[in-house]
């Protein structure tokens, strides 16, 4: 069972990673923030998928890194993970 959900996570990302492109740098203020899990954005970040549909965060937004709940962090990986 856990090597088919890994099996369809990674297909499920391989499809909708084509032609998909971030924009902008992570940037986030202040150094160190990773660790109290809430960082401000010193730029503007964003995304467009294959569709071209997308976000933007902006510069000066909160994140608190991918709001990733535990359990799935086995297979996303954690929040401030590069």
């Amino acid at each position: 069972m856990h090597k088919f959900i890994c099996g369809l996570m990674l297909s499920i990302m391989i499809g909708n990673s084509a032609h998909a492109e971030f924009s902008g740098e992570i940037v986030l203020l202040p150094t160190g923030c990773q660790q109290s899990s809430e960082c401000t954005l010193g730029d503007n970040f964003g995304y467009i998928d294959s569709r071209n549909v997308g976000w933007e965060a902006d510069k000066g937004d909160i994140t608190d890194g991918a709001s990733i709940p535990r359990w799935a962090q086995f297979f996303a990986g954690d929040p401030f993970e590069e």
